[in-house]
């Protein structure tokens, strides 16, 4: 009726590979797995022995405004990527950042590199957001040193940026404080 049976039988084939990727059933269990459970776990996690958690992350957050005030950046070292410069997929970042805690404690500092396809000023869609690892406590109380390898998945004009963010365990996002230092 007007299509070649190739065309039909390549729709056909498409469809039957496509189509346990948009079925009710895995879209349930994505909500299920990415924020169902994961809420529930939290809410026990706050609520439990008469709230401790609860009472725990609230007195957190009403110290960690004054306290990350005092973090600061001191450098950060990329290689393998510059501004305005095209990479090819498959090259390498290796990237070091040195931050001085001030008053937090190693543990409640995350650092995170911030990267993305550039499109404009801006992002042509949601960044990727890569944890650094804490390599090491520098001598003298000079700082803390955090490192990260990463391998380019796609070719593109790159925008990128450092950041450290304060983090507890029963924070629900490192973003709900609101608060962030740039690098």
């Amino acid at each position: 009726q007007g299509f070649s049976p190739g065309w039909v039988a390549m729709m056909k084939n498409s469809i039957s590979k496509l189509t346990p990727q948009f079925s009710t059933l895995r879209m349930l269990k994505e909500y299920v797995s990415l924020s169902y459970l994961p809420v529930a776990e939290r809410e026990g996690l706050l609520s439990h022995n008469d709230y401790a958690g609860t009472k725990t992350l609230t007195a957190w957050k009403q110290m960690i405004s004054a306290r990350f005030a005092t973090v600061q950046i001191a450098r950060v070292e990329v290689r393998g990527i510059r501004s305005d410069e095209l990479v090819e997929a498959g090259g390498t970042l290796d990237i070091n950042m040195y931050v001085k805690p001030g008053k937090l404690d190693p543990a409640e500092i995350r650092a995170e590199f911030i990267l993305g396809i550039r499109e404009g000023d801006g992002f042509s869609d949601r960044p990727e957001v890569i944890p650094f690892q804490l390599v090491k406590e520098l001598p003298r109380g000079e700082g803390l040193q955090f490192s990260l390898r990463y391998t380019i998945p796609r070719s593109g004009n790159y925008l990128f940026a450092a950041r450290v963010v304060p983090t507890h365990e029963l924070l629900a996002s490192s973003e709900e404080t609101g608060l962030m230092c740039w690098g």
